[in-house]
């Protein structure tokens, strides 16, 4: 009569009938539950659980006899004690000493993130070796794979493997990534996101590059990148843009006012400097806060003739042309410093009657570098008291007369200003000041 064959236990080393096998699939719970019981601590758990996986890689038959197990078929755990117990006898027994560097090093190991349950993300980096172990068994019938029909097959990101199963007889194509398009435009999903997504929020294309091979992360190559973003990204952000800059002007002419609306523009370069060779002016509503128009010009266009400096004049006209024959009416546009901006509105007919206005910041400026620039200036006390006060008022007179036929009126409350602090409280009223 044949007996019931005994195996060795890989817990206890004894010989059992009833034997439970290692979990074989990639169940982190199951397997995790398994090496929990042998009362080592998290980096020594997590460390044993590779331990037995690389040992179920190859194919090792690992069983653990009945004596480990509940009535609830889960595994006992081992009690803390004779853990420590084994720890110091190995201890003792050996050469190792404790050291400082020797505990920084294992407890470095240890994953600052906590495991969470739930999945939020739709992608996650994998090993090529973990992906291996899916391809052992055909994932309809569960029978073994011929190593020699697996073929794998990469484009850029995404990776795909075929295989033929001598079990159900059939061929099979897994994708890592799905596909995005239509038809022959169809193109894996990563391989679009990750130059858009670069582009977007501004990481240059060499330096997502750099970090990705030191990574050996597989992206597409940089011209693909380039291509994606130029035929791709560009065209998808103009339609959007364009889309939210007509609810922003249609949003602008319901509030407007009767004697039209005030904007505010500014030049934006790639780079700072008088070598830029590209830049975008931008149109604002100052009551709204919002963008209504902008204008991106390059130096290799015509009417800038390779100088970087006409990209902010010419842009300003062009945006508030734009509007212009757009319906809007516009009061007066808020600029910085700029004579050649004042001079190209002034010029256009389209523009005509547009009196153009400094923004409070661009006004004083100047005025603050002349303060200091008087000798002797920062050596006396008292000045550098005023200097706050001086400007808080020029704010206050600026903000309540706005009007050029209020200006005499304005630098009257000026002048007033530095005649009571330097003590003279009646003066004679001139008209030059």
């Amino acid at each position: 009569m044949l007996t019931q064959r005994k195996r060795r236990c890989a817990r206890c080393g004894a010989q059992s009938a009833k034997t439970r096998c290692f979990p074989a699939n990639l169940k982190k719970y199951h397997q995790f539950v398994w090496v929990k019981s042998l009362g080592l601590s998290k980096v020594e758990a997590l460390r044993e659980l590779e331990v037995f996986r690389e040992r179920v890689a190859n194919k090792e038959d690992i069983r653990w006899c009945e004596a480990h197990f509940g009535a609830d078929g889960l595994p006992i755990e081992r009690k803390v004690s004779s853990r420590m117990g084994q720890t110091k006898k190995i201890l003792k027994d050996s050469s190792f000493r404790f050291s400082q560097v020797s505990y920084q090093s294992e407890s470095d190991t240890e994953e600052e993130e906590e495991e969470d349950t739930t999945v939020h993300s739709s992608y996650f980096l994998t090993a090529k070796p973990m992906i291996d172990m899916l391809f052992r068994r055909c994932q309809e019938c569960g029978a073994l794979i011929d190593p020699i029909s697996v073929q794998w097959r990469q484009k850029a990101s995404a990776l795909w493997v075929t295989y033929s199963c001598t079990g159900c007889k059939k061929h099979f194509r897994w994708d890592s990534q799905p596909k995005r398009g239509r038809g022959k435009s169809r193109v894996y999903e990563m391989n679009q996101a990750l130059p858009v997504s670069a582009f977007i929020t501004g990481l240059p294309i060499m330096r997502l590059i750099d970090q990705c091979d030191l990574l050996s992360i597989a992206i597409p190559k940089e011209r693909s990148m380039r291509d994606t973003i130029r035929f791709y990204a560009c065209i998808s952000i103009d339609r959007v843009y364009l889309r939210w800059e007509r609810l922003a002007r249609d949003l602008s002419k319901d509030v407007a006012p009767e004697e039209g609306i005030v904007v505010a523009l500014d030049g934006q370069f790639a780079h700072p400097g008088w070598t830029s060779n590209n830049g975008k002016v931008t149109v604002f509503d100052c009551a709204l806060g919002l963008a209504i128009a902008a204008v991106s010009l390059s130096t290799k266009d015509e009417e800038i003739g390779g100088v970087s400096c006409r990209i902010e004049t010419v842009g300003s006209e062009k945006a508030l042309v734009e509007l212009v024959d757009d319906g809007f009416s516009i009061r007066s546009p808020v600029t910085d410093s700029n004579a050649s901006v004042d001079k190209r509105i002034r010029e256009n007919p389209k523009l005509k009657g547009i009196e153009s206005k400094r923004d409070f910041w661009h006004a004083q400026k100047s005025l603050r570098k002349a303060w200091w620039a008087v000798k002797g200036m920062k050596s006396y006390p008292r000045f550098s008291e005023w200097y706050k006060s001086f400007f808080n008022h020029l704010f206050y007179v600026n903000k309540r007369f706005p009007n050029r036929e209020d200006r005499p009126l304005a630098l009257e409350y000026v002048r007033s200003f530095i005649k009571h602090c330097t003590g003279q409280h009646r003066w004679r009223k001139v008209d030059k000041w």
